[in-house]
């Protein structure tokens, strides 16, 4: 492992930390919600509802701590991934492709049974992504960094015109790594009836092995 990847882990661990805290405080805000109208007492709902109240602030602020830490990391990636021959960018940007084209199919039967996925390096992915992409502007490395994410995206980021490409593999990666959500998930939704089924049949040829 180089020293760029070694920075990347330590960002995608803290991140994930953060970003499980901010799932566990939308989840808080949907259970509030799930208790309005119901019939309760006042005195005991607004007790519940304090506590509720500071165990979000404090979550947050856990959240905000981890992501603190991750934005200290930037300038050391960068310094990193400059270093790094054009031959290793080349192999990062193919992990990158691979890992989005496995996101945007089904969960194949084969992973179910135990098949291991490399673990992914999504702060590293952007930082190279970010610097050769045709344009400076719009959601980058920073907007990642800081726990952003775009809408959910209607079109696998691997099928738009290569002038795009690198642009919208940033926001797919940022909305799979930072969605606190929790609302994205693999299916048949990036895919047309004909690629649906050349999966489906080569997943019934896998069971029938």
């Amino acid at each position: 492992m180089n020293i760029s990847e070694e920075i990347s882990r330590k960002i995608f661990v803290l991140m994930q930390k953060a970003n499980s805290l901010l799932l566990t405080v939308n989840s808080m805000n949907d259970l509030v919600s799930s208790l309005a109208g119901i019939p309760y007492n006042e005195d005991n709902a607004n007790d519940l509802f304090t506590k509720i109240k500071k165990a979000k602030k404090i979550l947050r602020t856990k959240a905000i701590k981890k992501l603190k830490k991750v934005k200290n990391l930037k300038k050391s990636l960068l310094d990193a991934v400059d270093q790094l021959s054009n031959e290793d960018k080349s192999i990062y940007l193919l992990k990158a492709e691979e890992f989005l084209r496995i996101e945007h199919l089904p969960i194949p039967l084969a992973e179910r049974f135990g098949l291991e996925r490399e673990i992914p390096q999504p702060a590293l992915w952007i930082a190279i992504l970010d610097k050769i992409k045709m344009s400076s502007d719009g959601f980058g490395l920073d907007q990642f960094l800081e726990g952003e994410c775009l809408e959910r995206h209607d079109t696998s980021p691997l099928k738009v015109d290569e002038s795009d490409k690198y642009q919208k593999c940033i926001e797919a990666l940022a909305f799979i790594f930072n969605d606190t959500k929790n609302t994205w998930t693999r299916g048949y939704d990036y895919m047309t009836q004909k690629e649906a089924d050349a999966w489906n049949a080569k997943e019934n040829e896998f069971v029938d092995v």
